[in-house]
């Protein structure tokens, strides 16, 4: 009987060191994740938003866009590239001023900051840019 004893106190500091071990992982998993110091798994960014510059502004993303997409490019093209980088339209195609926007939010993952971006344009019946603009904002709790 006093063997039997001995094993289950054995099996149980075993237990309880697993439990142990797995707490304590969990807590600096945990904190290391709050801290960013292990990147968390989350949508990509958009080419168009990477590298933002040390103090980003709205004339920086919008310079941006209309070097990628010059007045006068074709709107299929934007359209095709906003697609592959996860924005989804806002507004009908057809309408004067169109709308596509990206929303990190809504990309699931584990992202702290809220990156948000909006591209507006305007094209003609030929299907070339004639106005191009956007906007973007990085929120973080």
């Amino acid at each position: 009987m006093k063997q039997r004893f001995k094993v289950r106190s054995r099996s149980r500091r075993g237990i309880w060191a697993f439990v142990a071990i797995v707490a304590v992982g969990v807590i600096l998993g945990g904190g290391a994740w709050l801290l960013d110091l292990v990147p968390a798994a989350a949508p990509p960014i958009p080419i168009l938003l990477q590298s933002l510059p040390g103090q980003p502004s709205q004339e920086w993303f919008a310079q941006r866009l209309k070097e990628h997409f010059p007045i006068g490019s074709s709107e299929a093209d934007l359209i095709r590239e906003l697609w592959l980088e996860g924005f989804l339209p806002k507004t009908n195609l057809r309408a004067e001023r169109r709308t596509a926007e990206f929303d990190s939010g809504d990309k699931g993952g584990f992202r702290r900051c809220r990156l948000t971006a909006s591209v507006s344009w305007t094209a003609d019946d030929k299907g070339q840019l004639t106005g191009l603009d956007g906007g973007y904002s990085n929120l973080c709790p």
